[in-house]
C-alpha cells in the first residue's frame, strides 16, 4: 500500500481545537489539530499501538490526531509504514536530538537512514482503515 504525504502546515491550520501532545521525555505540548475524518471502526488506537511494530520504531509524540516516531526506512517509506498501519503520511524530517525536526523529505522516500514519521493517529481522528481501505485526505478509501 502507499499513501500520498499531506502538506502537514495545512493539516496543523485546518485546526478546529487545541490538543495535548505527549512527547518522548513525557512532557506535555499542546498543538493545533483538525477535525477528523471518516476512519475504520472501533477505537483510535496509542501511536504504540498502531505504529509499534514499524521498524526500529521509537516513540516521540502522540497527540489526537497524529503519531510521531523514529523509524528504519531502508526497506519502506513512511508513506507504506503509515499506509500499511490504517493511517496516513503527513509529513517526514531527518531526525535531531530529542525528536527535534531537521530538514524535510518526502514520505515517498526509501534511503537507508533512520527518519521522523509523523502519520495520522487513526485515519483522521478515527479509527486505523482495515485492509483493502487505505487512509487518503483523512478519509478510509
Amino acid at each position: 500500500m502507499f499513501a500520498a504525504c499531506l502538506d502537514f502546515d495545512k493539516f496543523e491550520g485546518a485546526a478546529a481545537s487545541s490538543v495535548a501532545s505527549t512527547t518522548a521525555n513525557g512532557s506535555s505540548v499542546t498543538s493545533s489539530s483538525s477535525a477528523g475524518g471518516s476512519g475504520g471502526s472501533g477505537t483510535v488506537p496509542t501511536c504504540e499501538a498502531q505504529y509499534g511494530d514499524a521498524p526500529s520504531y521509537a516513540f516521540c509524540v502522540e497527540n489526537a490526531l497524529v503519531c510521531e516516531f523514529r523509524t528504519n526506512i531502508s526497506m519502506m517509506s513512511c508513506g507504506e509504514i503509515c499506509a500499511d498501519r490504517g493511517g496516513e503520511c503527513l509529513q517526514v524530517y531527518d531526525p535531531q536530538p530529542n525528536c527535534d525536526h531537521g530538514g524535510q523529505s518526502d514520505c515517498t522516500m526509501v534511503s537507508n537512514a533512520t527518519m521522523i514519521c509523523v502519520c495520522s493517529r487513526g485515519c483522521g481522528g478515527d479509527p486505523p482503515c482495515v485492509s483493502p481501505d487505505v487512509c487518503t485526505n483523512s478519509t478510509c478509501n
